[in-house]
């Protein structure tokens, strides 16, 4: 019984594994642009601890995440940016909203910022910045679907 139960488990994770879409690293902001602009489905990681926090009092930061860019825009300079809102709680439990906005500049360079709002007034809680740059603190995956292909 042991050894079925086991057998599933490892049938369901190989499942996992072979639905799960192959992406590609976008390493430049030209394969950045090129993609977002051919309609592709790009992900954007984020690993705080490789950026600079903008604020040189600040305690360093082992915060990770990501997102799939849903919306975007290139500026004339060739500036790609990006957001992304949601509401959360904060460590108190009290209810907020942060809108986080993402500037990658052609050579590289990766301006983040996070606005924080305590709900339901909206009043401001200070800004949190960092700089980083692609391959270094954020990274950007093309995802190619099932089957390989866009």
């Amino acid at each position: 019984m042991f050894k079925k139960i086991i057998a599933g488990i490892a049938i369901g994770c190989a499942t996992q594994l072979a639905l799960a879409s192959p992406t590609t690293p976008l390493t430049t902001v030209n394969d950045l642009e090129r993609a977002l602009m051919s309609g592709a489905n790009v992900t954007v990681t984020l690993d705080f601890s490789k950026c600079t926090n903008n604020d040189v009092s600040a305690a360093p930061s082992s915060t990770r995440g990501g997102l799939k860019i849903e919306a975007f825009r290139i500026l004339a300079n060739g500036t790609i940016s990006f957001a992304d809102h949601h509401e959360t709680i904060d460590s108190k439990g009290l209810p907020i909203m942060q809108i986080l906005r993402y500037q990658v500049k052609t050579d590289g360079g990766v301006a983040f910022t996070m606005s924080t709002f305590s709900l339901p007034s909206y009043s401001t809680i200070p800004n949190v910045a960092y700089t980083c740059a692609v391959n270094q603190g954020v990274y950007f995956f093309e995802d190619k679907g099932p089957d390989g292909r866009r």
